[in-house]
């Protein structure tokens, strides 16, 4: 279940549970390079990033407890199906964490105003070259193009880097609602529900990161 899979990474090398992960992703030939995609993935985050990945997986984890004791029977299998939508959950939520801090680090890297104030200043001097000046404007127009272009990109990462965090805070707020409900809920068949609902999060979510899977594949995620 939920405490089995991704958490695997902080408890256990041996978390019989982690095979679920595996094949909710396709991957059960690929163990070992899973296991390493994620740790790789976990080294990457800051403390906060740790933290915050944590707190959604402890939140799940109580999720599938309340769930079942709920079910005092057995899970079936559309039940272990809900677990690895949810453990996808969990992965895709990994992944944009490492992408919103790995975009941070870039971006912290860029000076924009400093940028701005070089594209001005390109501006103004071929502005003032005299026309016989035609091989050294070739190489300033060249310069402020490429100028021009950094600044466009940093103003694409600025709201990529905005999509990420509402994205990370959105699944975490869900997440955290759920076991809300989850403390208080007595019937399994309404759980099952809310579960469903938020593992639905999952398309909207993956979609996104289809879309842009260029630009994170060039974060190295």
């Amino acid at each position: 279940g939920i405490a089995g899979e991704l958490a695997y990474l902080y408890l256990s090398a041996t978390n019989p549970r982690f095979r679920d992960l595996v094949r909710a992703r396709r991957l059960e030939g690929e163990r070992t390079s899973t296991v390493q995609q994620v740790e790789s993935w976990l080294a990457e985050l800051s403390p906060e990033g740790r933290r915050r990945f944590e707190a959604l997986t402890a939140n799940c984890r109580q999720v599938q407890r309340v769930y079942e004791t709920l079910r005092p029977g057995g899970l079936s299998v559309i039940d272990e199906q809900r677990w690895r939508s949810l453990d996808q959950l969990l992965w895709l939520f990994l992944r944009l964490a490492v992408s919103l801090e790995l975009l941070e680090r870039q971006m912290g890297a860029v000076d924009p105003g400093g940028l701005q104030r070089e594209v001005e200043a390109l501006r103004a001097e071929i502005a003032a070259l005299a026309p016989a000046s035609e091989a050294l404007r070739k190489s300033k127009q060249s310069l402020l193009e490429l100028k021009e272009r950094r600044l466009e990109n940093f103003g694409r990462a600025g709201e990529a880097r905005q999509i990420l965090a509402s994205e990370l805070q959105r699944v975490e707020q869900q997440v955290e609602l759920l076991r809300e409900e989850a403390a208080m809920s007595r019937n399994a068949e309404s759980l099952s529900a809310r579960i469903d609902s938020v593992a639905g999060t999952l398309s909207e979510n993956d979609s996104w990161m289809r879309q842009h899977e260029e630009f994170l594949s060039d974060l190295g995620v």
